[in-house]
């Protein structure tokens, strides 16, 4: 019985020795996991506007999202929130003169949690343009 104990507790430790956890000053007292991605999509919402979304799950609340936008478009103040997913719709940009056909942009997705565990990640939106009159 005492070796099931043993090898069961040394299997535990390890598990949390590998997790990427932080420990809260005086609210929990537990670990808190890192925020984790569950979707993050960019699309493309009229002809000259587009829309984020964001979901997340795990970490402690209130979260600061930061959406860091190409210089063709409108740029989005951090938002503060106590729900895990976040939506901006109508957000304005300039379609780059003579540009029709596809075009890629890269946007910069941050959360950060109240402990101040960041995650980040990139998301490619693929726009086709028709040409411009």
């Amino acid at each position: 019985m005492l070796p099931r104990f043993t090898l069961a507790l040394i299997a535990l430790l390890l598990l949390c020795s590998g997790c990427n956890t932080t420990h809260t000053t005086g609210l929990l007292p537990f670990p808190v996991w890192q925020p984790q991605f569950t979707d993050a999509a960019v699309t493309l919402d009229g002809t000259r506007a587009a829309s984020v979304s964001v979901d997340w799950r795990t970490g402690q609340g209130p979260f600061t999202v930061d959406i860091e936008m190409p210089g063709d478009f409108e740029q989005i103040a951090p938002i503060t929130t106590e729900v895990r997913s976040v939506e901006v719709s109508d957000i304005g940009f300039l379609v780059p003169e003579g540009t029709s056909g596809l075009k890629t942009y890269t946007i910069t997705i941050r959360v950060r949690d109240a402990v101040g565990q960041v995650v980040e990640r990139q998301v490619e939106a693929d726009f086709t343009f028709g040409p411009l009159p």
